[in-house]
C-alpha cells in the first residue's frame, strides 16, 4: 500500500506554514513617514517576547521562540519606518523586515530561514519602552469576521455512498499552552463538509477539534478506531491542521496536539514517524494524507 500525499493538500500545507503561529506581515496603516522610527522596547510577539535596544541607525535585541523552546539574537539597521535585521537561533539563522505601525506601538512584518524562501510573519505589540512620539495604544479593536472562502462550502453533492471509506480530521486553532494556529479548526471542518458531499457516510468521520484533539485522542484513533473499521476495499482520508515542530536536539518532527508543549514534545505530542508507520499498518486499499503545518525543522518561522 503506497500512501499518498496530493499536490493540492500539499500546496495547502505550504501556505499555512506561514501563518503558523499566526500574526500580520502588513501593518493595517504605516506610520507616517519618519526620518528614523524608535524600535527600543519590549515587544509581545506571536513568537514570544522580544527586547529590543537601539542606537541611532542600529538595532539588537534578544527574543523567545516559544513554539520551539528556544531563544534567539537579532541586529538590524532601521531605515524610515523599517528595520532589516538578521536573526541567530541554536539551530537556525535567517533574515526578516519589520515595519512601524501607524499607532507607533506595534510592528508587523516577516522573516525567513537562511536557504530556504517562505516568508512567515512575525508581528508585536509594544509593552514597555515606548518613544516620547509614540501615540498611545488605541482601543482594541473589534474582532475582524471570519474570512470565509468559496471552497469552504461544497457546491456538489456525489450521488453515491462510500460506506467502506472512512476519515480523521484533525483541526487545532487555540492550544491549552502556545499560540494559536489560525483558521485550522475553521479549515477541519470544511473539510468535513467536502467529506459529507463526497459520499463519506458521517458515522465513518471522526473529527477531534480543539481540545478534543489530544495526544492520547489522536493515538487512540489511529491505532484503534481505525485498525478496527478499516477493511481491504477501504480509502482513508487523514487530515490534519494545527502546529508541527520538530526536536531541537534529535531534529525528530512532531504534531503538536492540543495539550502538546514544545519544552517537551518527546512525552507530549505525536511523532510524524509513529503517524506514519500506523498509517503504513492499515489494512487499507488507499490512504490519502493531508498536512497543514510546519515540522520541516524550519522553527515554524
Amino acid at each position: 500500500m503506497r500512501i499518498q500525499t496530493p499536490f493540492a493538500f500539499i500546496a495547502a500545507a505550504l501556505a499555512g506554514c506561514a501563518s503558523v503561529p499566526p500574526g500580520n506581515k502588513v501593518c493595517p496603516s504605516e506610520a507616517p513617514a519618519a526620518s528614523r522610527a524608535i524600535f527600543t522596547g519590549e515587544w509581545h510577539t506571536n513568537f514570544g517576547t522580544l527586547k529590543l535596544s537601539q542606537n541611532g541607525a542600529d538595532v539588537h535585541g534578544d527574543y523567545e521562540d516559544v513554539v520551539v523552546n528556544d531563544r534567539g539574537t537579532l541586529d538590524g539597521t532601521v531605515n524610515g519606518n523599517t528595520l532589516k535585521y538578521h536573526f541567530v537561533e541554536a539551530q537556525w539563522t535567517g533574515d526578516g523586515v519589520f515595519t512601524m505601525c501607524a499607532d507607533r506601538a506595534s510592528v508587523a512584518g516577516y522573516s525567513w530561514i537562511s536557504g530556504t524562501s517562505a516568508e512567515y510573519a512575525w508581528s508585536g505589540t509594544r509593552v514597555s519602552g515606548p518613544p516620547s512620539d509614540a501615540a498611545a495604544p488605541s482601543a482594541p479593536a473589534s474582532s475582524p469576521a471570519l474570512i470565509q472562502s468559496d471552497e469552504d462550502e461544497p457546491s456538489y453533492a456525489s450521488g453515491a455512498q462510500r460506506p467502506n471509506d472512512f476519515a480523521l480530521l484533525i483541526g487545532i486553532s487555540k492550544y491549552r499552552d502556545i499560540p494559536e494556529a489560525e483558521f485550522a479548526e475553521k479549515d477541519a471542518d470544511a473539510m468535513k463538509r467536502h467529506l459529507l458531499a463526497m459520499g463519506y457516510p458521517e458515522e465513518n468521520i471522526i473529527a477531534l477539534i480543539g481540545d478534543h484533539a489530544t495526544n492520547t485522542s489522536i493515538a487512540e484513533k489511529l491505532e484503534r478506531w481505525l485498525p478496527m473499521n478499516v477493511g481491504a476495499n477501504s480509502t482513508v482520508f487523514v487530515y490534519y491542521s494545527g502546529h508541527g515542530a520538530p526536536d531541537p536536539v534529535t531534529k525528530q518532527a512532531y504534531l503538536v496536539p492540543w495539550d502538546g508543549e514544545p519544552g517537551d514534545l518527546a512525552d507530549t505530542a505525536f511523532p510524524l514517524s509513529r503517524f506514519y508507520k500506523d498509517l503504513q499498518n492499515l489494512p487499507a486499499k488507499r490512504v490519502l494524507v493531508a498536512l497543514d503545518s510546519c515540522f520541516s525543522g524550519a522553527g515554524g518561522r
